[in-house]
């Protein structure tokens, strides 16, 4: 079992994550354990809790996949798992791509940048394998979720919503980073950010659109725009609120040197 340490930032709390080995098998227990009590994970009922362990150590072992956690007071609070092999988790991925298939917070322990910190190792993980992006899929009323992607420098680049429930499809590129930050509540409040209804050829570079128009958020990104950053409400104050949460789209050919907060 390796070990390094990385700092989630809002109360500074040092948290140790551990990248399981595959003969851990009290750790790859615990991890697993610990995803099924939160109803993260499942298997079928012919399947033992025994012989999942056992699949997924071997999967560590030949390295299909990687699995990190934090514990704290003696109990896990945070895993991630990294997909390296195509198919393996039913994840589709190129030969330089990995799949972040999931981190999970402990409900009580979240608001404390744990989600940045396990995004973080997620993208240690694949860099260290030699990947040159990240991707994963997150359902289309999980705001939570992909407020983090996109905060931790995904782009949301596709939309599928030919099954029953809408999934946005979101990518990172761990080779290049992003070298000017601008606010976009200062944006919005400056009236240089709206939200549009229609996209076309004089569309500004940025702007607002809502995620439950899945139509419109394919025509935006089919248009040349990717997602950046999801607005809440709770971002602005009373003098300037929103009626939902909104993706911010941004020409794709200006992204190179902005980065968003």
């Amino acid at each position: 079992m390796s070990s390094h340490r990385e700092r989630a930032t809002e109360q500074r709390q040092e948290y140790e994550i551990k990248q399981l080995s595959a003969d851990d098998r009290a750790g790859v227990s615990a991890y697993y354990r610990f995803e099924i009590d939160q109803g993260f994970s499942s298997f079928p009922a012919e399947t033992t809790f025994k012989d999942m362990v056992t699949y997924r150590q071997q999967q560590i072992r030949d390295g299909r996949l990687q699995v990190s956690i934090i514990e704290h007071a003696g109990k896990v609070i945070a895993t991630t798992v990294v997909v390296l092999e195509n198919r393996a988790m039913g994840k589709d991925i190129a030969e330089n791509e990995a799949y972040a298939a999931g981190t999970l917070v402990d409900p009580e322990m979240r608001g404390q940048g744990i989600g940045e910190t396990m995004s973080a190792e997620q993208d240690r993980i694949a860099r260290a394998a030699g990947r040159e992006s990240i991707k994963t899929v997150i359902v289309d009323d999980n705001f939570p979720s992909m407020r983090l992607r996109l905060k931790v420098g995904y782009r949301l680049d596709g939309v599928d919503d030919t099954k029953d429930q809408p999934e946005f499809k979101f990518r990172k590129n761990l080779k290049n980073e992003p070298s000017r930050k601008k606010s976009l509540q200062e944006e919005m409040l400056a009236g240089r950010l709206g939200e549009v209804s229609t996209i076309d050829a004089s569309s500004p570079d940025e702007l607002l659109v809502d995620p439950k128009n899945t139509q419109l958020m394919k025509q935006v990104i089919e248009a040349g725009y990717k997602g950046v950053f999801l607005l809440s409400p709770t971002d602005f104050s009373e003098a300037r609120s929103l009626d939902g949460n909104k993706i911010v789209f941004v020409r794709a050919e200006i992204l190179s040197d902005s980065v968003v907060d």
